[in-house]
């Protein structure tokens, strides 16, 4: 009987397995997104969207593990789409080094030019906002010391408390850290997970964070983002990323596309993350309700 009872449970799961399969190859292309809620909800944007605007059957792949897998995807031909910023462009795909005389636009097209050079990957126009990453700390804390940049930092290197996400530690910008600023932090670096950091940082667990400026958890939890003095990081604008063959066989996608250029405001994604991190909120309704908001469903 035992045996009998586990026989059908994979068979369900195989025929379950199957029609998921199956549906996923029906799609016209798919939509990818990194793992956290930012990415979530830029993909069911962009899905959303096709959906509305073309005949076009849409695939999801979001909630894929960082960059890594996202850009192998999409150059591999598993994704059509997915959300990047230009700095993680430049420094983490293109390995290159940022320079602070360049221009966001300088960036931009830097960038651009190289992915359609190399991979035949376009880059579309940026969204409307950038989500660069800084340093924040609690607000009444760095009131009480002073801080207001990170050089200020330098005075507290050895009490302030470090806390950073796994990504963020193994990332150029942190292994650049002392060569802009001139110094290292005396006390231990906490590495944490992303969904951890604010909590351990509003838990007094840690003194210091790397966050997201569009993260709608700096305004809830009452953190001060400290001004990046010495340029550590480079603009990350967020754009869409397509392949050259998807457009190809799309050309309606340009277009329809081309709506969310500038569209997305740095206030109005933080109050998307905020909803759904914070209010619990799915990425598909806020999406939605984002659409809606702006004609576009």
């Amino acid at each position: 009987m035992k045996n009998a009872v586990i026989a059908v449970v994979v068979l369900v799961v195989i025929i379950a397995l199957g029609v998921g399969l199956s549906l996923y190859r029906r799609a016209d292309l798919v939509v990818g997104g990194k793992h956290f809620t930012e990415q979530k909800i830029l993909g069911e944007i962009v899905a959303q969207l096709i959906e509305a605007k073309t005949a076009l059957k849409v695939g999801r792949q979001l909630g894929l593990q960082g960059t890594k897998v996202c850009f192998g995807a999409i150059k591999e031909g598993d994704l059509d789409i997915y959300p990047e910023y230009t700095g993680t462009g430049l420094v983490n795909i293109l390995r290159e080094n940022y320079d602070p005389s360049k221009t966001r636009d300088d960036i931009f097209q830097h960038v651009k030019n190289a992915f359609r050079d190399k991979w035949h990957l376009i880059w579309l126009q940026p969204l409307g906002f950038a989500n660069t990453y800084a340093f924040a700390m609690r607000e009444q804390h760095a009131k009480e010391l002073g801080i207001t940049k990170v050089s200020d930092l330098e005075a507290y290197k050895d009490q302030v408390r470090p806390g950073f996400d796994h990504e963020y530690t193994n990332r150029p910008e942190f292994k650049r850290f002392k060569e802009v600023y001139g110094f290292s932090f005396g006390q231990d670096i906490t590495k944490l997970a992303p969904d951890l950091t604010y909590k351990a940082l509003q838990g007094k667990n840690v003194d210091l964070i790397d966050a997201f400026l569009t993260d709608g958890r700096i305004d809830a939890y009452n953190l001060r983002v400290l001004e990046d003095d010495k340029y550590l990081f480079p603009p990350y604008d967020a754009c869409l990323i397509v392949r050259a063959d998807t457009l190809a066989k799309h050309p309606e996608l340009k277009k329809v596309l081309g709506q969310l250029s500038g569209a997305i405001s740095a206030k109005e994604m933080r109050e998307m993350n905020y909803a759904v991190t914070n209010k619990l909120r799915s990425p598909t309704a806020v999406a939605a309700e984002f659409l809606e908001k702006k004609r576009l469903k």
